[in-house]
């Protein structure tokens, strides 16, 4: 018995890995949601019509950080949850 209790408590410290969803996780989250309040931020102030053909610069900003936010996902993914 003790030798099946040493194969289980070995095998657990085998199978031990870091599991998805940790510090690089919640960093990601944390870019996200902030793309996500200026991107409503934005949309208020579409709505109130600051912006047009003359000014657009800070749509154009937003857009280029959505699309870095989304170029770091894309690199991220497989080296966090794919490659272990």
């Amino acid at each position: 018995l003790e030798g099946v209790v040493a194969l289980d408590a070995g095998a657990k410290r085998l199978g031990e890995r870091r599991e998805p969803g940790g510090d690089e996780h919640e960093l990601l989250n944390v870019h996200v949601v902030v793309g996500m309040v200026v991107i409503g931020m934005l949309i208020y102030r579409a709505t109130r019509g600051d912006f047009g053909p003359n000014y657009y610069t800070p749509v154009d900003l937003v857009g280029l950080y959505w699309h870095i936010v989304d170029l770091v996902w894309i690199f991220l993914f497989p080296l966090f949850y794919l490659i272990h």
